[in-house]
């Protein structure tokens, strides 16, 4: 079996566990565990195979991509300037810098390898149902979110993002979408 029908088959069961399983998982309150599973797997797969991760997200942002992504994202562009201005202590990590539709400048495997970087690193934060009570420190509160961020060598947050439980879902399930259509006209040109 060839690292492309691994990705492949990998990439279908992991959306048919995401058609199938996922409402049975929200019932036990681990669809959060079970997204972020997913992202990752999914993410690993596919940037594991640099050439076809190229392929795959080698073309801009483009205005489907940006529609699945939530309203929540952050994010700067470093240079040597910008790097000296900021300063990333937690009390000034608000980055406002950038709006959603400037995602159309990034290109595709740019976004990915910061949600990459930002799960590798473990730079993921649960959002409780009781996140604006910060007395609650209750392990038992119902995750309702995740909020995954880069964080560069300088130690620089460069990248933010929150996604509220159905934005997870649905960035997931697009992803997943994305990859098997484009792993299949991948697979047909391999063939000519």
């Amino acid at each position: 079996m060839s690292g492309i029908t691994y990705n492949k088959d990998f990439i279908k069961r992991t959306r048919e566990l995401l058609k199938n399983h996922f409402s049975k998982l929200e019932k036990e309150d681990l669809e959060v565990t079970f997204l972020m599973n997913c992202l990752l797997g999914l993410i690993v797969s596919i940037s594991e195979n640099k050439g076809y991760f190229n392929k795959v997200l080698d073309n801009n942002i483009d205005e489907d991509f940006l529609s699945n992504l939530p309203k929540n994202i952050c994010f700067i562009k470093l240079n040597k300037s910008t790097v000296n201005l900021i300063n990333c202590s937690e009390s000034n990590i608000k980055l406002k810098i950038s709006k959603k539709v400037d995602l159309k400048n990034y290109k595709k495997k740019w976004f990915i390898n910061k949600l990459r970087n930002g799960i590798a690193h473990q730079h993921i934060n649960e959002i409780n149902d009781n996140d604006n009570d910060n007395d609650n420190d209750n392990d038992n509160e119902k995750w309702i979110g995740v909020e995954i961020w880069n964080e560069t060598k300088s130690n620089i947050i460069d990248f933010r993002i929150s996604f509220q439980i159905k934005e997870l879902y649905d960035f997931v399930l697009f992803l997943s979408e994305q990859f098997i259509n484009t792993n299949s006209i991948h697979n047909k040109e391999e063939k000519k």
